[in-house]
Order: structure tokens, then C-alpha cells, then sequence
């Protein structure tokens, strides 16, 4: 802004001293100097303003987006019916929410959306939303926990040891002690006020390498305009000493030269061009993004051979297909929303920028990213992929993958092996093609399945739910404190053990041979819940690094483990019994198996053998189920001799020995763990809030049951004798299953020199085998382990089951290993897999990875409340829209206000997670959006970070090309000099230079743009900036070209005196030349000028102005790629580029001989002159283009040589083995 002040200020300057000249010497009056002014001052003012809007708008973008949705929120319409008011879907359960108890009801709610005075529900060792006061049972003191403490124990697992067999359907205390002795908070804070605050004001990013680039252009162009003004000025001072010039002629170069300098090195300060190339970039890479997004999602309604077909292709040719598809031609309309879009949110609000589908209807637009998040720089030069959640990279449902079933011999079993299968409609396989001749075996097991999962779920979980919520007759309760308490409970302890049925088994009853039909034949009775004490303390007091996935799902929620439903045979009119559960308590409850031909005595050899495949299978991260049958006695149908259809379900506790893995079922069970167990669970509760108490005691609501059974129920007694003798069917293994297209993903990032970087929440063993099947090397040092090796661990993997972590020579947490980079070598920043990782660890490592140069990508859920920070941290983040998923399938009740949890609630919560993301990539209809698209947004940004540094690269050898022009027209030993008006400069650097360097941001993408890898963002070391190279490069492709243009401004020039001279009648003109007249023309030094004069240096400039155009328009076919040929890549492919072409050479025809005159000062008509020019000069002028084709074309010739060296050095790093070879 300074500098076209200072501009402007000569301008004005030169208009006051040619005014008051051309007044004393009677001239008639000009306004060119005038004109000027003014509109430097203009562009000043503008450029000052577009300043100060664009240093505004970094931390206002933030708020304004959290501004829109909250008003978009309150301006939603209304449900269109009260029926969808009252609409309630379950949520699935989830890591990301929390149980709160809000419009009488408990609900999933996601973190972000709990609000100061908010009643919810923790277990110990959860971590603590926000700042929280136990609200229930009431304690002398007031117990707090912040935000990020976790929740300490407040009894004792030993309070239960001696408990017996309970009926505890109404028995909340129970219940909620068994599930992670669960307790009632109140919230005393909004947690996401302090998010909002961290994401404006607590971001703070590593610089990008085009800002480096950027900030040492501008310390160059300093010195060179420093450089280059002193030569200028010592040649005016030169010229005015030695040549007979007037006064005026040296002051019009003093009010002149300086200034067109000064605009050539302005532009680079001025924010303007940045600001429409950024902003047309940003726009570009939406609208390309947006149609690819589209393209997925008409994809995934296709027929599935296509996406078949796509996993036999390698990485180039997946390489090649993308290329293809990314050549399509995209949507002008929705190119110029996005770039209009772009362009008004970086100046003012812009209501637009924030719209999502949510709040678009039908239309689905991407956000615009923030302009501080540097979108480009950042994402075309990614080095790091690091996915934050393993719930985008793996379905939803696990996938069953091994049977277990017992033959009739010894020691003899059988396991079937399945895998995943897209073109199955069950989604299954089994590998062995002769499976079916275990169909005797595989009958009872796929009916048991069968049996076990309820037709309609949804309105089994309601009439559950509303079961347990309302007191049975003969049950009385005493309250010490509000009466709503006790509906507050009962409410919570039927929340938490509500689970979704486990829908994939239905998969491999399908594949077995059953259909649905098939349950015509029966009719359920009655289920039963079995909770097992030991089991369910040890699935919450597990450390939660050691829990797979599903459990992790799950947490918060007491598992039935043992699930049996009472089934009548319509055939014979018996009562039948199958369960499911866990293994170790099923093989305690069986006496009996099923070999596929008859009933045989479960031995103790037997039993060893389940629980040794159990075991095994826990080693290897499966979850399995195992599954029995027994008839029903006759003696027990009065249980189920009620007119209901079907009887309410009824949750039993066993006492706390049942569980143990015992392989005798006649050796008696201790009431003890053993003392490995103990001392695992030991530390869990150092230093908590304990009391020897009960849970009935803690509890001040009394349940007082006057039955004298112990399940509450007539005969209740039955109701255990039911589960006892049992015949062992078998049992099935499931493990979760990465995504279609993740093995791909990662080979393509890889091959393109992003590394991937998965951080597990679990532990190396539960790890490893989800690692396995993405792809990821699982070896020797391939892994490490973000928990710190100093101090005890119960939890850590030992070589009892796998000798990894023995092998390991990594370190082990954060601490280690900066110590490990700073005095060993780098391999910790070569491993792909981090387990044992939480979000505090996380956000150190990518803290590391930023300290070491490497550019972070994160990648996370937009519904996990604890990415906010992770989200901030990364150099870039993608959040992908966090699928919630229902229990029954259900949409959520649209509309903002419900009573219930609604999809605007949830929209508000993904969009207070995400403010700092730069894309969030939503479910387009049906099908959750895939982590694939990240190779195709990365080679966007690869593509767009590659054009738009050959636009700065460009507008900046252009600008330095025109003060080279310049500063020779003042060195070149020629009488008058070539000068250029500020018109003219302002023509070819703000709308010719800036028009063709925008059109290169549509160049198509060179063949290796994705099998470069990447250079890190690493500080600017001068030392290793090749200044020479780069000023040879110069000499060679422009300085040629400004003396060309300087020769041909005298050319001109001088054919113009002599065809003035001939037609005077000269006697010396047919005997002169042109160069004659340019050197030695008696009209040079006078005052005032003739027209003659002013007639030549019109046209001469002219010209010149035109030579200038063309060179600028013909070298521009050279920067559309760095260093690949014209005849490699073609500039044909750049339709843009070629339209822009031919329509600035028409232009910048007009606009020189406009320049010229049709005219002259001096009467001759321009065609006159244009005929007096000789041929040679046209031929030069015709053949000069030519000439900088081959030179551009020798010189990216070199250059390419030294940039394919460059990346073999780069991949060779890249493709270092771990432990093979330091750079240290």
C-alpha cells in the first residue's frame, strides 16, 4: 500500500511539473500523468482495505461459523407432524456419547452438547466431559472432577464376593454397580465453550513451505529492487552528466523510472493477485472435490463387479483411472459458486461459506475451508496420514470369521474358516468348499442363531424398556430424598443393559441354509439374562487399552453374558431352551455337546479344548460367542403357561465364582480370583473414593422384595434350574473387518510418499491383527507403544501370548521417543501402526512429527468430542461424518426443539467439532462416505499446490522481467530510452500476467505427480538454495528475450525518424537507416520536442508493448509445467490457458496499436508506417517465439534431470527399512 502511495505521490509529482513545463512553453495541456495518479491511489486505497479485511477475518471465520449454525438451529422448521415430535431413535452405543437424563428420559448424547446443570451417568475410570459434582448417592462433602480426570471407584470389587444368585430385574443398585459401579453426576460447566475458545484463539500451526518460498521471494525482490533502483538511478544521473538532454528529460526519468520499477516488485506485496489465485484455487478444488464425492455416491448404488473389478487393479492403474475421471470436465456453475463463495468469506461474512446439506435441502455443498488454514499449501505438500479413529476404517458390524465345533473323537475339533465375500448376499464365504458335509453340526448352531435374534427388535427393546421402568406389584420403595429418583434409576439401569442383538450372526444362519420362514414354526416365551459378577467387574475394571473394539463400543452398558430364550415347538407343542454368552460361563452351565451325530458327556479334556480355542482366539482380537441348546421339561411349562404371547424378560445374577475357567465341571468354584487376576485389578482402585459398604447401603433408595424366591418371580427357582445341564453346540469367532478399500488406500499412499499412521487406542495384541488386515507391516519394529515403560503395568503385553514386545528395540511412550530422535536416528518416524495411544498422547505425537517437518494430514469422526484438540493440532484435518447409527435403523426425528435427539442436534454437534477441520466428508444417501476419497483429495491438492507454485513462480519471473527490461533500457547505450508507461506495466502485470497465470491452475496433471514423494517442511537453509542455477536459468530464458524487445523499441523507433525524414524530403534519408536516426537524429535533444519525436516513441513503445505481450504469452506455455517437455505435456490439454491465450494476443493487438495510433502526433497513418517496416523485422519478430521455445525447452531439460534426481533421493528416504539405515 506504501508503495503505490509513493507511486501515486510521483505521479501527481510529474503531472505539477509537466503542467507548469507545457504552460511556460505554451504546449497544450495532457492528463496521462494525472489519470495515473488517481488510479494508483484508487488501487492503493483497495489494496489497503483488502488488507485489513483479510488480517480481520482469521479468527472471525471461526465464530461465524459457530454463529450460523446456531441461528440456522433456531430458524429450523418445525416437525410437520406431532407424531414426529414424539418420534424417539435410539442411538447405537457408542464411545462418543454419554448417558444423560434429560425431558424424563436417559439418552445417548454426544459430549459437545452437554450444558451446564445437565444430569448424567459415569462409570469409574471414565473420563470426565466437563467439570462435574456427584449428584447421586449424596456424600458428606462434594465430590468434583474436572474436565480430563477420571472417575475414581467408589467401592470395592470385593463388596460382591460372597453375594448369591439375585433376581435383579428391579434392582437398580445392583445393576448399576455391576456396570462399572455407574454413579449420577451433574454437569457445573458447558465443555464446549472452552472447545469454541481453543479452536479461535489456541491454533497455532506450523508454517507451510510456500511461505517460506513466499517470505524469501520477498527478501529478494527487496534486495533486487534495491539493486536494481541504485542502477537506475546512477544511469539517470549518468545520462543527464554526459548526454546534452534538457532538464525536464531527466527529471521526467527521475518521476518515471523509479515508478515503473516500483510497480514491477509491488505486485509481489499487494495482496490482490494472491488473494483471486487463492481464492479461484480453493474454488477449483471444491468443485473437483465435490463432483468426485458425487461420483462415489452414484458408485455406490452400481452393481458391485465395478468396485470388484477396481480390487485387481495396481496402483498405477488405479493411478490411471482416477486421472481419467478427474479429466472430466467440471460443472461452470458450481465452479463459480465456489469461487464467488470463496471470494466473499475472505473479506466479509459470507452465509454461503458455511451451508452443509443439513442446511441446503437436497443440494450438497462442501463448506469453504478457513483462508488461515492455508488449504493448499498444506495439503498438496502432505507427508502424514494419521487416522485418529479406527471407526471410519472398519465396518460397522463385525464379521464372523471361524466356527469352533466338537467332534465326537478324543481330543479332536473342528474350525471352519470364513471371510468376507461383497457378491455373497449374505455377506459371507466359508473357505472350505466342502463345508456342508458339517451341516449336522451347523444345523442346531444357525438355528440357535436363529432363535436367539428377535424378529422385531425395536418393539422388543421398547417393551423392555418400559418393563423394567415401571415397579412390579409387591415391591416397595423408600425414598430419602425426591421422589423422582426412583424413576431416574429404574431408567438407567434399563438403558444400560439394552444392547443391540448381534445382527451379523443372522449372516451366517443365512449362509448355513435357514431363512426367515423358518421361525414360523416357533414362538417365543421367555428371556432370560444371566449376569455373571466376576465377569462383568472384569470387563470394567479391564484396562481399556486391552479391550477390543466392540467392547469399547459398548462401554457404559452392562453385556448379558448369557442370553437364553425359551422357545415354543408350534410341531410338538415342547418348550425349547437356547442360549448364547460368554464361554467361560456357558462351558460352567453345559454337561453335554453335540457332535453332529449324537449327545455326548462334555469332558474335562473337552472343556480344556473350548477354553483353549477361546483363549486363543481372545490372543488374536476375536470376540466370540458360544452357543448351546436344551430341551425344556414338562414340569417347567406352568413358567410359561400365561395367555401373554410373550413373558417379560428377567435378569438373574450369579454368584460371583461363576465364570472361572475351571475344566472339572465337578471341582467346585472359589468365591476368590486368582491372585494373577487380583493383582490386576488391585491398582485400579489406589487412592479412589472406596467404602466397604454394598451397593444396597450406598443406594438410599431401598427395594424391599417380600418373594421368597431369589428371582422375584413365582417359581422363580425354575428360572435357574433352566440353565443348568445344557448341551454345548459350538462356538463362533467374529472380528472386525477393515473397509472395502482400505488394503488399496494405504498401497496408494504409499506409493505416492504419504506415509499412513494408524494410532490404536488398544494394545499390541489387539492391534496387531486389525493392522494385518489393512496392510499395514506388523513385523520386528513396526509398532510401537504410545503408554510409557517406566513404572508397573499389569496390562502390557507380555510374551505369555506373542514375543513382539520382547523383540521390540523402539521406545515406549512420547518422552522416550524424542529422546530416541535426538540421539539415535529417526525409525520411530518411520512406523506406521502407534497402539496404546489416547488423545493426550496423540496430540504429542503429531506435535513430533510437526517438529521433525513432517506435514500432518489428521483424520477423524466428526462425532468424537476428544478430535477437537487432535482436529487443531494436525497441519490439516478431515473429519468424515460420523454415521449415527441407530439401534434399529431408524432415521432421527428431524426438526430443532424435540423432546428427543434429533438430526439438527446432531448437525450442531459435528459442526462445534469440526471448526477447525477444512473438509467434512458426509454420507451422500444410503452408503457412509469412503476414506478412499483422501488419495483423490490429495492428489487435488498435489495438482493445485503444483499450479499454483507455477503461478507465483510465473507472476514473479514475469515482474522480475519487466524491471530487467527496464533497468536495460536505461544501461543500453542508445540515446533515447525504451520506457514503458505506468498504463502500459500496469496492462501487462495486473491483467495479462495475473489472466495467464490463473488459467494455469487448470493444467491437467503431469504423469508423476503421484508417484513423487513429497518434501518435508523443512526451514530454509540459504546454503542450499541454488542461486547460481536459478540466475543462469534466467540469463538464459528472459534476459534474451528484454534485449530482443529493447532492439526492437529502437528498431522502431528509428524506422519512424526516417520515414519522418522522407517524407520531408531529407536528402540524407535514402542514404541513412534506421540505427541512424536512433543514434545520431538531430530532433533527439530537442526542446520542446517536435510531434515527430512523440510520433516515434509512441510507436516504438507500442511495439514494444506488443513484443512484451507475445513473449509473456508464448513463455507461459513453459510454466504450465516445471520441468516436462511442451511435446510431454502438452499446453493444448489446458483449454483455459489456450482461450486465454488467443483472446490476450487480440487483445494486447488492439491494445498496441491503440498505443501507436492509427495516427500518429506527426499525421502518418499507422498502415503507412506498418508497410515501411522492413521484411527482416518481421521475421525476426515471427521467428523470436520460436527462439524461446528452445531455449525454455533446454533449460527444463537440465532442470529435469536435477528434479528426477531430487525425488529418487526423496523416495529412497522414504523407502528406507526400518532399522536398516540412520540418516543419523
Amino acid at each position: 500500500m506504501l508503495l503505490l502511495l509513493l507511486c501515486s505521490a510521483t505521479r501527481f509529482a510529474a503531472y505539477v511539473w509537466n503542467a507548469q513545463r507545457r504552460s511556460t512553453n505554451g504546449e497544450s495541456p495532457r492528463y496521462t500523468e494525472l489519470f495515473e495518479g488517481i488510479f494508483l491511489s484508487i488501487a492503493a486505497l483497495l489494496n489497503g482495505l483488502l488488507n485489513a479485511a483479510l488480517s480481520r477475518r482469521d479468527r472471525r471465520e471461526v465464530a461465524e461459523r459457530v454463529r450460523y449454525a446456531v441461528k440456522v438451529l433456531y430458524k429450523a422448521s418445525s416437525p410437520t407432524s406431532p407424531k414426529e415430535s414424539r418420534k424417539d431413535a435410539k442411538l447405537s452405543p457408542s464411545s462418543c456419547y454419554v448417558a444423560c437424563y434429560r425431558d424424563s428420559q436417559w439418552q445417548s448424547m454426544p459430549m459437545n452438547l452437554l450444558v451446564d446443570g445437565d444430569v448424567i451417568a459415569l462409570m469409574s475410570g471414565d473420563v470426565v466431559p466437563g467439570q462435574v459434582r456427584l449428584l447421586y448417592p449424596t456424600s458428606p462433602t462434594p465430590i468434583l472432577y474436572t474436565r480430563g480426570q477420571k472417575v475414581d471407584a467408589f467401592s470395592s470389587t470385593n463388596c460382591v464376593t460372597e453375594s448369591p444368585r439375585i433376581d435383579a430385574t428391579f434392582q437398580p443398585d445392583v445393576i448399576l454397580h455391576l456396570c462399572g459401579d455407574m454413579h449420577v453426576f451433574v454437569m457445573e460447566e458447558t465443555p464446549v465453550l472452552q472447545d469454541i475458545f481453543n479452536s479461535i484463539f489456541n491454533v497455532a500451526r506450523p508454517s507451510t513451505a510456500l511461505q517460506t518460498l513466499q517470505d524469501a521471494g520477498h527478501v529478494c525482490a527487496r534486495y533486487t529492487c534495491v539493486i536494481f533502483a541504485l542502477i537506475l538511478l546512477g544511469c539517470i544521473v549518468v545520462r543527464a552528466w554526459v548526454l546534452p538532454e534538457p532538464l525536464h528529460h531527466a527529471v521526467n526519468h527521475l518521476c518515471l523510472g523509479p515508478v515503473g520499477l516500483l510497480l514491477c516488485f509491488v505486485s509481489l506485496h499487494a495482496p490482490f493477485v494472491w488473494f483471486l489465485g487463492e481464492a479461484a484455487a480453493t474454488g477449483h478444488l471444491l468443485t473437483a472435490f465435490e463432483a468426485i464425492l458425487a461420483a462415489e455416491q452414484t458408485t455406490s448404488f452400481q452393481a458391485p463387479l465395478d468396485e470388484d473389478d477396481m480390487d485387481v487393479y495396481d496402483v498405477e492403474e488405479r493411478e490411471q483411472f482416477r486421472s481419467s475421471k478427474l479429466q472430466k470436465a467440471f460443472t461452470v456453475e458450481r465452479s463459480w459458486y465456489y469461487f464467488w463463495s470463496t471470494l466473499q468469506f475472505r473479506c466479509m461474512d459470507c452465509t454461503d461459506a458455511h451451508r452443509t446439506r443439513y442446511h441446503n435441502g437436497k443440494k450438497s455443498k462442501l463448506t469453504i475451508p478457513y483462508s488461515g488454514l492455508r488449504l493448499l499449501e498444506r495439503l498438496g505438500s502432505t507427508t502424514m496420514l494419521c487416522c485418529f479413529d479406527d471407526d471410519i476404517l472398519c465396518e460397522d458390524a463385525p464379521c464372523v470369521e471361524e466356527i469352533f465345533l466338537l467332534n465326537d473323537e478324543a481330543t479332536n475339533s473342528t474350525v471352519l474358516d470364513l471371510h468376507p465375500e461383497a457378491s455373497c448376499v449374505t455377506g459371507l464365504k466359508f473357505e472350505d468348499p466342502k463345508w456342508r458335509l458339517h451341516l449336522p453340526s451347523l444345523k442346531p448352531l444357525g438355528l440357535a442363531i436363529l432363535l436367539n435374534d428377535c424378529e422385531d427388535p425395536k418393539t422388543e427393546y421398547l417393551t423392555t424398556l418400559r418393563h423394567l421402568s415401571t415397579l412390579p406389584t409387591g415391591v416397595d420403595v423408600q425414598l430419602s430424598h425426591q421422589a423422582d429418583i426412583q424413576q431416574c434409576l429404574l431408567q438407567l439401569s434399563g438403558h444400560v443393559r439394552l444392547l443391540p442383538y448381534p445382527r451379523h450372526l443372522l449372516n451366517l444362519a443365512r449362509e448355513i441354509g435357514f431363512q426367515p420362514a423358518d421361525l414360523d414354526k416357533f414362538q417365543r416365551r421367555r428371556s432370560v439374562h444371566v449376569i455373571a459378577p466376576r465377569l462383568a467387574i472384569e470387563e470394567h475394571t479391564m484396562d481399556h487399552h486391552a479391550q477390543g473394539q466392540e467392547d469399547t463400543r459398548y462401554r457404559g452398558y452392562l453385556k448379558t453374558h448369557l442370553y437364553s430364550n425359551v422357545v415354543l415347538d408350534k410341531r410338538s407343542h415342547g418348550h425349547q431352551l437356547l442360549s448364547r454368552g460368554h464361554p467361560s460361563l456357558v462351558v460352567s452351565q453345559c454337561g453335554e455337546y453335540w457332535d453332529g451325530k449324537s449327545i455326548c458327556p462334555l469332558s474335562s479334556e473337552k472343556r480344556r479344548l473350548i477354553l483353549d480355542m477361546y483363549n486363543q482366539w481372545r490372543v488374536e482380537d476375536l470376540d466370540c460367542v458360544a452357543l448351546t441348546y436344551a430341551p425344556v421339561a414338562q414340569k417347567f411349562n406352568p413358567l410359561f403357561a400365561s395367555s401373554a404371547s410373550t413373558l417379560p424378560s428377567v435378569f438373574l445374577v450369579e454368584d460371583h465364582a461363576a465364570g472361572e475357567l475351571t475344566m472339572d465341571p465337578k471341582q467346585p468354584c472359589t468365591s476368590t480370583s486368582s491372585p494373577a487376576r487380583a493383582h490386576a485389578t488391585e491398582p485400579r482402585f489406589a487412592g479412589a473414593h472406596t467404602s466397604p459398604s454394598t451397593p444396597q447401603q450406598r443406594y438410599p433408595v431401598h427395594w424391599n422384595n417380600d418373594g421368597a424366591s431369589s428371582t422375584g418371580h413365582a417359581g422363580g427357582d425354575d428360572l435357574w434350574k433352566l440353565q443348568e445341564d445344557q448341551i454345548f453346540l459350538g462356538m463362533v469367532a467374529s472380528g472386525v473387518q477393515p473397509r472395502k478399500g482400505i488394503v488399496d488406500l494405504i498401497e496408494d499412499l504409499t506409493a505416492s510418499g504419504v506415509r499412513f499412521v494408524y494410532f490404536s487406542p488398544r494394545n499390541m495384541r489387539r492391534s496387531k491383527l486389525l493392522a494385518e488386515k489393512m496392510g499395514i507391516e506388523t513385523d520386528w519394529n513396526c509398532a510401537i507403544s504410545l503408554r510409557d515403560s517406566e513404572g508397573p503395568d499389569p496390562h502390557r503385553m507380555t510374551s505369555n501370548y506373542s514375543d513382539w514386545d520382547v523383540k521390540a528395540r523402539l521406545p515406549h511412550g512420547t518422552a522416550a521417543i524424542r529422546r530416541h530422535l535426538e540421539t539415535v536416528d529417526n525409525v520411530p518416524l518411520l512406523v506406521s501402526l502407534y497402539t496404546d495411544s489416547t488423545p493426550e498422547t496423540i496430540e504429542e505425537m503429531i506435535g513430533i512429527f510437526q517438529e521433525n517437518h513432517e506435514v500432518v494430514l489428521g483424520v477423524g469422526t466428526s462425532l468424537r468430542e476428544s478430535n477437537v484438540s487432535l482436529f487443531s493440532k494436525a497441519d490439516l484435518a478431515v473429519a468424515f461424518e460420523g454415521n449415527p447409527k441407530t439401534l434399529f435403523g431408524d432415521e432421527l426425528p428431524k426438526g430443532p426443539f424435540l423432546p428427543v435427539f434429533s438430526d439438527a442436534d446432531m448437525e450442531l454437534s459435528q459442526i462445534l467439532n469440526t471448526l477447525t477441520c477444512c473438509f467434512t466428508v458426509r454420507d451422500f444417501g444410503l452408503s457412509r462416505a469412503s476414506p478412499v476419497v483422501l488419495i483423490e483429495l490429495i492428489r487435488l491438492g498435489r495438482l493445485l499446490l503444483t499450479n499454483f507454485t507455477q503461478l507465483v513462480t510465473y507472476i514473479f519471473v514475469m515482474q522480475l522481467f519487466v524491471a530487467t527490461v527496464l533497468v536495460l533500457a536505461y544501461l543500453a547505450p542508445f540515446p533515447e530510452v525504451a520506457q514503458l508507461s505506468v498504463m502500459s506495466i500496469l496492462w501487462l502485470l495486473w491483467l495479462l500476467v495475473p489472466t495467464l497465470s490463473l488459467c494455469m491452475l487448470s493444467s491437467p496433471p503431469h504423469r508423476a505427480l503421484m508417484s513423487r514423494t513429497p518434501p518435508k517442511n523443512e526451514p530454509l537453509d540459504w546454503s542450499e538454495v541454488p542461486v547460481s542455477r536459478i540466475c543462469v536459468y534466467f540469463g538464459l530464458r528472459y534476459v534474451p528475450s528484454a534485449l530482443f524487445v529493447l532492439v526492437l523499441f529502437q528498431c522502431v523507433f528509428g524506422l519512424s525518424l526516417h520515414m519522418t525524414a522522407m517524407r520531408r524530403g531529407d536528402p540524407n534519408a535514402l542514404s541513412s537507416a534506421w540505427w541512424d536516426h536512433a543514434w545520431h537524429d538531430e530532433a533527439l535533444f530537442t526542446h520542446p520536442r517536435p510531434p515527430a519525436i512523440n510520433a516515434a516513441l509512441d510507436r516504438a513503445e507500442g511495439m514494444m508493448l506488443f513484443g512484451i505481450g507475445v513473449f509473456a504469452i508464448v513463455t507461459s506455455s513453459g510454466h504450465l509445467y516445471r520441468s516436462d517437455s511442451l511435446f510431454a505435456e502438452s499446453p493444448l490439454r489446458n483449454r483455459p490457458w489456450l482461450v486465454a491465450s488467443c483472446v490476450l494476443l487480440l487483445l494486447q493487438m488492439a491494445i498496441s496499436v491503440l498505443r501507436m495510433g492509427r495516427v500518429g502526433v506527426d499525421g502518418v497513418d499507422l498502415d503507412e508506417f506498418l508497410r515501411h517496416v522492413p521484411w527482416y523485422c518481421w521475421a525476426a519478430l515471427g521467428v523470436w517465439p520460436l527462439v524461446v521455445v528452445c531455449m525454455d525447452e533446454l533449460v527444463k531439460a537440465h532442470d529435469h534431470k536435477l528434479v528426477v534426481r531430487y525425488y529418487k533421493f526423496m523416495r529412497m528416504q522414504f523407502d528406507t527399512r526400518l532399522g536398516m539405515w540412520s540418516p543419523r
